[in-house]
């Protein structure tokens, strides 16, 4: 495969762009420069197109929200008419309520739904919800990603510029490690004001293993956030 034009297209994005990207998890050194895509020109459905012409199929499904493929019609009809009517208003707009009510329909623990515009304010609003609530401060992290502002980021080793005692609020724990969770509730449950986990990652959970952490978690009075 030919990747010229994306190498040319790399070495000048890094001299305006710190990486070459706003978006880390899109960093081109994340893949072996000149044996993978950097830049994405097209796509329809799972394939992608990069600026050299080559296909691909997109399993990481632009990492996560592209569940029906792109360029869908249905999907796409939608957005232009939104677009003839007007974007990013004052105020809210009728889709908002219309669309909370439907995903309170199809999920079954939904009891209501508040938008936000990325996964990390979402988990950073989580958090300040359950110490608020809990009136505790300890967060049990287990695996995953859970957003890039500081108080996960200080339990990682991307945490440079980030005060270190906010890696103290932090418990990370690994993935179906049932034991290691209920020794640290054990000893800090009276500190701990929630558990934030993926609860699907790259492997399947141990038999019991969810169930357990939701036992955990309601026995003592620790908000559970998946």
């Amino acid at each position: 495969m030919d990747f010229d034009k994306s190498i040319k297209i790399y070495k000048e994005a890094v001299m305006v762009i710190p990486m070459g990207t706003s978006t880390f998890s899109k960093n081109p050194n994340l893949f072996t420069i000149g044996s993978a895509p950097l830049y994405i020109k097209s796509a329809k459905g799972c394939r992608v197109y990069d600026v050299d012409g080559n296909e691909f199929i997109d399993y990481s499904m632009a990492l996560g929200p592209i569940t029906l493929g792109y360029a869908y019609s249905e999907v796409d009809e939608a957005a232009k008419s939104g677009i003839d009517e007007g974007l990013i208003f004052t105020l809210s707009c009728p889709e908002e309520s219309i669309l909370a009510r439907k995903l309170i329909d199809i999920i079954p623990c939904a009891e209501m739904v508040r938008f936000s515009k990325n996964g990390s304010d979402v988990c950073e609003g989580a958090i300040r919800l359950a110490r608020n609530y809990t009136n505790k401060l300890k967060i049990m992290t287990v695996g995953g990603y859970h957003g890039f502002h500081d108080w996960f980021m200080a339990s990682t080793h991307r945490n440079k510029g980030i005060p270190e005692v906010l890696s103290k609020l932090i418990l990370p724990h690994d993935y179906n490690d049932i034991a290691s969770l209920e020794k640290t509730i054990k000893s800090s449950s009276e500190d701990i004001a929630a558990l934030i986990m993926e609860p699907l990652i790259n492997y399947e959970p141990k038999e019991g293993y969810l169930q357990r952490i939701r036992e955990l978690t309601e026995e003592n009075n620790i908000i559970l956030i998946f």
